[in-house]
C-alpha cells in the first residue's frame, strides 16, 4: 500500500457501504495519497498546441499507442489528476500514452474539446498509422472519446483500431433524472451538478448534438470498443443503449458491468479490487495482447 493511502481509504472510501464519497474528493486526495509510479516514465510536452503528458511503461509490450482524455464534466480535472490510472494503464498494457489537456468550459466551450481530440488523434494517426492507434477516457473522457470518433468519420480520415470508455457521459440532455435524483444512487455524483456542467458546455448548442452526446450520433463504422460502468453508475442506462445502438450498426461493441461499482470507480485501483481488474481487462483488450 503506497504512503498515504491509509488515509484515503479511510476518508474516501466507505467499505462499509462498498462506495466511493465523491469524485472531487477523490481526485484531491489522490494526488497526495497516490505516488508515480516507478514503472511508467512521463515527460511534459505539446500536442498540437496543447499540455500533454507523455506516458511510456519501461517495459514495451505493444507497438500501438494510446490517445487518453480525462473526466471531469469538460470544466474540471486534467491528465495530471488521473495520472495513477494512467500509469496504471500503460503498465498492464506496455503501451505509450499521450494524455491530453483539451479546452474546457465555461472559458472554451463546445466543439472547442471535440476539435482539440480529434486534432490530436489525427496526427497521431498520421505518424505511427491508425493501426496503431487507440483511444480512450473517463466520463466526460469517455464521451468525447466516441464524440472525436464520430468528428473523423465527418471529415472522411480513418479509425483507430481501438476505443474504451470508463463510465463514459454520452448524454448531455441528462433525460433519465428528475426531482428525485439519481435512480441508480451513484455517490460520486450530483444529477444537479451533471445538468450545469452540461449547459456550462453546450453554451446554447442543442443537448442531442452528435458531436456533445454521442447516443444521438451514428454509431456505423466505429472501431471495435469497450465501455466499462458500474451497476450503481449513474451513466449506466446510456452506456448500455450506447453499446446496443453501436451493435445494431454492425460495430464490435462490448460492454461489461461490475456488480456495486460506482461512476470511474477505477480512480482507486490502489485500494478496490475491482478498479484494478477493470484496468488490466481494458489494458489487455487495446494492446491486443
Amino acid at each position: 500500500m503506497v504512503p498515504g493511502s491509509r488515509l484515503l481509504k479511510l476518508v474516501a472510501y466507505d467499505r462499509k457501504r462498498h462506495r466511493l464519497r465523491g469524485l472531487k474528493m477523490v481526485n484531491s486526495l489522490s494526488k497526495l495519497a497516490l505516488r508515480s509510479d516507478p514503472e511508467v516514465d512521463v515527460e511534459k510536452t505539446k500536442l498540437c498546441g496543447l499540455d500533454t503528458g507523455v506516458f511510456t511503461p519501461k517495459t514495451l509490450l505493444s507497438d500501438r499507442v494510446l490517445l487518453y482524455l480525462h473526466g471531469g464534466g469538460y470544466a474540471v480535472c486534467s491528465w495530471e489528476t488521473h495520472r495513477s490510472m494512467i500509469e496504471a494503464i500503460c503498465k498492464y498494457s506496455g503501451m505509450k500514452c499521450y494524455a491530453i489537456n483539451y479546452r474546457m468550459a465555461p472559458k472554451h466551450p463546445f466543439p472547442a474539446a471535440v476539435e482539440d481530440a480529434a486534432a490530436c488523434l489525427i496526427h497521431l494517426m498520421d505518424e505511427i498509422g491508425p493501426e496503431k492507434a487507440c483511444i480512450g477516457g473517463d466520463s466526460a473522457g469517455g464521451g468525447l472519446a466516441f464524440a472525436a470518433l464520430m468528428k473523423l468519420k465527418e471529415l472522411g480520415k480513418p479509425m483507430p483500431v481501438k476505443a474504451f470508455a470508463f463510465s463514459p457521459w454520452l448524454d448531455l440532455s441528462v433525460p433519465m433524472f428528475d426531482e428525485a435524483g439519481d435512480p441508480h444512487e451513484d455517490p460520486m455524483l450530483d444529477p444537479q451538478a451533471v445538468k450545469v456542467w452540461a449547459n456550462r458546455y453546450l453554451n446554447g448548442y442543442h443537448s442531442q448534438h452528435p458531436l456533445a452526446s454521442p447516443l444521438y450520433g451514428d454509431t456505423k463504422d466505429l472501431p471495435s470498443f469497450l465501455i466499462h460502468v458500474g451497476e450503481r453508475e449513474m451513466l449506466l442506462d446510456e452506456a448500455v443503449n450506447f453499446t446496443a445502438k453501436a451493435r445494431e450498426s454492425g460495430v464490435d461493441a462490448h460492454l461489461r458491468i461490475f456488480p456495486d461499482m460506482v461512476h470511474v470507480f477505477q480512480l482507486m485501483h490502489m485500494l478496490v479490487p475491482e478498479a484494478k481488474e477493470s484496468l488490466k481487462e481494458i489494458a489487455e483488450f487495446i494492446s491486443g495482447q
